[in-house]
């Protein structure tokens, strides 16, 4: 009879450890899978900050190519304003310039120093 009870107890505790080992391995091949999947998507969320990244860095190179052009459209329109500006504004003369300004001394020393008037002849 014990000999019979050791036996039967022996039989469950072999069932028992089969069945945790197997519970156990399942377990380990959840986890695993579980490892793979959260590996996957760290994967996938590093892959699109990247392409996040890339896109971002493209459109900002873009905007300043756009806005360099708009520098360089709006440099030659000034210039382009400039030289029209240039062109419609009379000629100075420099020499008449010159003549207005010696007409002054003239007048200014046609004055006498007491006070009366000279003539300019």
């Amino acid at each position: 009879m014990l000999h019979e009870l050791c036996t039967k107890t022996i039989g469950n505790v072999k069932i028992q450890l089969a069945n945790q080992k197997a519970s156990d391995a399942a377990e380990k091949a959840k986890m695993e899978a579980d490892c793979r999947r959260i590996d996957e998507m760290a994967r996938l969320e590093a892959e699109r900050e990247k392409k996040e990244e890339a896109e971002a860095l493209r459109v900002m190179k873009e905007e300043e190519e756009s806005i360099q052009a708009a520098e360089r459209e709006l440099a030659r329109k000034r210039k382009a304003l400039h030289d029209a500006q240039k062109a419609a504004a009379p000629p100075v003369d420099i020499a008449v310039d010159e003549d207005e300004d010696n007409e002054d001394e003239d007048n200014a020393a046609s004055v006498s120093t007491i006070g009366e008037p000279v003539s300019n002849l």
